[in-house]
């Protein structure tokens, strides 16, 4: 028994006694690959219940302080950016219980337009906005986990 177990724990346990108690028991190949499927369903969704609105916030954190950055020196050039910052503040100010996921999903819209704007500013803006890309990537890989469709 786990006291006071968090999600990811739990999903973590049921995981293990899925493959060292269930998994062992079927002889059946599609069976088995079904079991292997749940599995690596089961730990995307651990990772995520552990790290996800985390990741949600400090990515939206990270956009927002490039956009600010970009519209402080570049404002004049960047109306796209502009108004998709509007959204993203307002909406985070008028949150009342607002998930973080809409804050995420507000934020990747800033970062859609930093990133359509940027190839008509300095190099420079553009690399802070590829790399704002990059880390989303790399968070959303992080929330998928190992996820893959085993047999296919």
């Amino acid at each position: 028994m786990i006291p006071k177990p968090t999600v990811g724990q739990l999903i973590r346990t049921v995981r293990t006694e899925l493959l060292n108690t269930v998994a062992p028991a079927v002889d059946d190949p599609q069976l088995a690959m079904v079991i292997e499927m749940m599995a690596s369903i089961l730990y995307s969704a651990a990772q995520r219940s552990d790290n996800e609105l985390r990741w949600m916030r400090e990515s939206a954190v990270e956009i927002d302080a490039v956009a600010s950055d970009v519209l402080a020196e570049h404002g004049d050039r960047t109306p796209g950016l502009r108004e998709a910052r509007r959204r993203f503040v307002e909406g985070s100010a008028d949150a009342d219980g607002d998930s973080p996921r809409a804050d995420y999903d507000r934020a990747g819209t800033m970062l859609a337009a930093l990133l359509a704007e940027s190839l008509n500013l300095p190099a420079d803006v553009r690399q802070r906005a590829d790399s704002l890309l990059r880390q989303r990537l790399m968070i959303e890989g992080q929330i998928l986990g190992d996820f893959k469709v085993v047999g296919r």
